[in-house]
C-alpha cells in the first residue's frame, strides 16, 4: 500500500505548481485482483468482452468529469491499477467503483479512500 501511495505522489508531483497551492479532496481507488480474476484465460472471449466494457466505463467516467486519472500498476502483483475520482462523497465514489464492469463480475475488487491532491488535477485537458 505504501508503494502505491508513493507512486501516486510521484506521478502527480509535476502537476503541483507550488507548495502554497490549495489541496482538493478526491477519492483514490485501488484495483486489486478479485476472487474471479483467474476464472477465464487472458485471451478468452469473456476477458476480451470485459476489457471492452472496462475501457467503455473509463471513457464514460472521464467524459462525465468523474474520473480524472487512471492506469495500471505494472508489477504483475495483486494490485492491478488505480483510479482518481472527483466525487461529492466517499459513498458516491464507492458507488461509481461498484459500477466498474470488472468489479461487477468479481474479477477486480476496489478499495476507495479519500485523498487530498493538487487543485489543478481537475483542470480540463487540452
Amino acid at each position: 500500500m505504501r508503494r502505491a501511495i508513493a507512486c501516486i505522489i510521484l506521478a502527480l508531483a509535476p502537476l503541483c505548481a507550488g507548495e502554497s497551492d490549495p489541496l482538493t479532496k478526491y477519492f483514490v481507488a485501488f484495483l486489486y485482483k478479485g476472487p474471479k480474476f483467474a476464472a477465464a484465460p487472458a485471451d478468452s472471449p469473456e476477458r476480451k468482452l470485459n476489457h471492452e466494457q472496462h475501457i467503455a466505463y473509463i471513457d464514460e467516467m472521464q467524459t462525465a468529469g468523474k474520473l480524472l486519472i487512471y492506469g495500471p500498476i505494472l508489477d504483475g502483483g495483486e494490485l492491478r491499477g488505480m483510479y482518481v475520482f472527483k466525487a461529492a462523497s466517499l459513498e458516491e465514489a464507492r458507488e461509481w467503483a461498484s459500477q466498474e464492469p470488472s468489479v461487477k463480475i468479481g474479477m477486480i475488487e476496489m478499495k476507495v479512500y479519500p485523498w487530498l491532491g493538487p487543485s489543478n488535477l481537475a483542470a480540463p485537458r487540452r
